[in-house]
């Protein structure tokens, strides 16, 4: 891809988010908030769904009724032994402190809106938006780089290896698991999935667990990006944690 190869890989910043519902049980919810889950979901869930076991599946799928519980972040390097790709994650069993950490590595570290840019899978449809929805309900004012509202398409420098993969065909979303499996790169999937994080946090209280799926994502869609680019690989000697 001609405007991938333009792009100084130093200069991206990957990331990837997990999130769970607000509470391990609806009824744990305020009751507006599980009155309204209720009339919405009813439409939604299919028929003969139980609301609350529904909300355990999908809650943390909407900024409203989720938190953000984990955020990966990834970026390359040059040293005299080549490229690296180091790894670094934000987990917190309070949410607001993953927000506030984020927001901070991406002000001090890549303030240049310009030369810096966000890179993730489907981060335009889903983990920029949910970000600044929940950083908004905290109070938080939103990083420079999340802050898109009113900017024009060709504006917004974020890479989304999802899009960069649809070539302009709105019906040819596909999964980071896909993309890793037919350019022949290790599953991210190789513990749990994105449907069991909930589980993971909620009922084993395994945050570790989760940070290293999260990163796995974020291995994951760099080696994506290196296919895309320039067709270079990027062996697990060449991945650090920090």
């Amino acid at each position: 891809m001609r405007s991938l190869q333009s792009i100084n890989l130093e200069d991206l910043v990957f990331f990837d988010i997990e999130t769970v519902p607000l509470t391990e049980d609806l009824g744990e919810l305020p009751e507006d908030l599980q009155t309204i889950w209720r009339t919405r979901e009813l439409t939604r869930a299919p028929e003969g769904s139980d609301l609350d076991e529904w909300y355990q599946n999908r809650a943390g799928l909407y900024a409203e009724f989720g938190q953000v519980v984990c955020i990966a972040m990834g970026f390359f390097t040059r040293t005299r032994d080549g490229r690296q790709f180091r790894v670094k994650t934000i987990a917190y069993p309070e949410e607001s402190m993953v927000l506030e950490e984020f927001a901070q590595l991406l002000h001090k570290h890549y303030p240049s809106l310009s030369r810096h840019r966000l890179c993730g899978h489907n981060i335009k449809g889903f983990d920029i938006p949910f970000l600044c929805r929940r950083m908004l309900i905290h109070g938080m004012e939103l990083p420079a780089q999340l802050d898109v509202v009113g900017l024009k398409p060709w504006e917004i420098l974020h890479l989304d290896t999802q899009e960069l993969w649809q070539f302009g065909d709105r019906r040819g979303a596909a999964s980071l698991r896909l993309l890793a499996a037919i350019f022949g790169i290790p599953s991210p999937k190789t513990d749990i999935d994105g449907s069991e994080v909930g589980r993971v946090y909620w009922q084993e209280n395994d945050l570790d667990r989760i940070a290293a799926y999260c990163a796995r994502d974020v291995v994951s869609t760099a080696r994506i990006v290196l296919k895309l680019r320039d067709r270079e690989t990027l062996s697990d000697d060449s991945v650090f944690a920090v």
